[in-house]
């Protein structure tokens, strides 16, 4: 099914225009800031200022940007120390440790309906460069980890990584399946183990990988100020999947947007008068609408 649908999904894709891919990018931000959230305006103040944070450092036309005069900053800030700062260091800094949650049941049936899901999740990604779910967040970080840019050109410059993920979708099905029925007496065991015990391993593990990247200390810095950032997010119950998507797809609508203006002499009027760009800000616009218009109801 992924591999009926990906390629010609990929081609149709690769015909859109920057501004198009921009305002298709741009309406798969607010969708994931906003729908899903307890909280519309605080998904998309992490989304927004995700993509905020994205601006520090090299700009898409060259020159440096909000570097305050940092060397290490010229670059911006490496993808590996922020994701392990948010979804690794965030989470124990917020204080997960120590709260008690209910086991999660481990059925057959619950482990092929989410190793389904994350299958799901793999089309948008490489067709259109579009993570769905958190499952699609972490794959597009694998991708850009490698240098590989997902959607329309990943058909065309790297195939066999495409067609690779396509093939490997359904067979990681059945591992997890696997994996998740023979391990679940394992994993009642580790769930009776006092979180406690397991900070020092999860926090040294993650300032290991942070650092051997590159071989900085400021990258572990960096690691470490998202991980605060991610925890006083979740203190104020504000999502951080959000933060962590706007980081990494506002560099490519930026990049987008600049070809399309480039290409319109510096006029912005064809995000709106061309039909299929307008599509998807009308998408992103009844996005924003929808729990507001849901509630009055």
């Amino acid at each position: 099914m992924l591999a009926a649908l990906a390629a010609p999904l990929a081609a149709i894709a690769g015909r859109l225009g920057p501004f198009e891919i921009f305002s298709l990018l741009f309406a798969a931000l607010i969708l994931f800031s906003s729908l899903g959230q307890r909280s519309v305006l605080k998904g998309l103040a992490a989304g927004f200022l995700g993509a905020a944070i994205s601006m520090i450092g090299a700009g898409a036309l060259g020159g440096t940007r909000l570097t305050f005069g940092l060397e290490e900053l010229e670059a911006g800030f490496r993808l590996l120390p922020v994701i392990l700062g948010i979804l690794v260091l965030g989470p124990v800094l917020g204080g997960v440790i120590g709260s008690a949650r209910p086991a999660e049941k481990t059925g057959t049936a619950a482990a092929a309906a989410k190793s389904a899901a994350h299958s799901g999740a793999v089309l948008p990604l490489i067709s259109l460069g579009i993570p769905a779910g958190g499952a699609g967040v972490l794959l597009l970080g694998a991708l850009l980890l490698h240098g590989l840019a997902p959607g329309p050109r990943l058909f065309r410059d790297a195939a066999g990584a495409a067609y690779g993920i396509i093939a490997a979708a359904p067979v990681a099905n059945f591992v997890v399946l696997a994996v998740r029925m023979t391990t679940v007496p394992l994993l009642a065991l580790l769930a009776d183990i006092s979180r406690g015990y397991l900070v020092a391993p999860i926090v040294v593990f993650a300032f290991i990988g942070a650092f051997s990247q590159d071989n900085r200390l400021f990258d572990v810095w960096v690691m470490a100020g998202f991980g605060l950032l991610a925890a006083l997010m979740q203190a104020a119950k504000a999502p951080t999947a959000p933060l962590l998507i706007g980081y990494m797809l506002a560099p490519m609508a930026e990049a987008q947007l600049r070809a399309g203006l480039a290409l319109s002499h510096g006029t912005p009027w064809s995000l709106v008068t061309r039909p299929v760009s307008l599509l998807f800000l009308s998408i992103a616009v009844i996005a924003l609408a929808w729990p507001y218009l849901r509630r009055r109801r």
